[in-house]
C-alpha cells in the first residue's frame, strides 16, 4: 500500500499514483506470469516533482473535499447498483410490484 509521509501529501500522492501516465508506466514494469505485480522498489524509485510543503498544504486544502466527495459517490454508486441488481429481476418477473420495491429499497438504504 502506498502511503504519504505526511497527511498534506495525501491528495498529491493519490493523484500521482492513479494518473494514467503512471499506471501505464508501472504496468509495463510488472513481473509475473499469472499475477503480474510491480515490485515495491520500482514504485519507490518513481520520481516526483518536489515543492514547498506550503504548496502541498494549499493543494490539499483545495482538493481534499473533492476527492472525499468522489469516494463517497463511488460508494453510493455501488450501493445503488446492488439495490438495482436485487430489485430489477423481481420487478421484471412480477414477483414484486413498484410499491413493494420502494419499501424494500427504503429498508436497504
Amino acid at each position: 500500500m502506498l502511503r504519504p509521509t505526511k497527511n498534506i501529501f495525501r491528495e498529491a500522492v493519490y493523484l500521482a499514483a492513479t494518473s494514467k501516465e503512471n499506471i501505464d508506466r508501472l504496468s509495463h514494469l510488472a513481473d509475473g506470469g499469472a499475477y503480474p505485480a510491480v515490485r515495491p522498489e520500482l514504485v519507490a524509485a518513481t520520481e516526483i516533482v518536489g515543492a514547498p510543503e506550503s504548496l502541498f498544504a494549499a493543494f490539499n486544502a483545495a482538493t481534499s473535499a473533492l476527492l472525499d466527495r468522489a469516494e463517497a459517490n463511488k460508494l453510493e454508486s455501488r450501493t445503488l447498483a446492488a439495490t438495482r441488481d436485487l430489485l430489477l429481476p423481481k420487478l421484471m418477473s412480477g414477483e414484486i410490484r413498484i410499491k413493494d420495491a420502494e419499501k424494500i429499497a427504503g429498508e436497504a438504504a
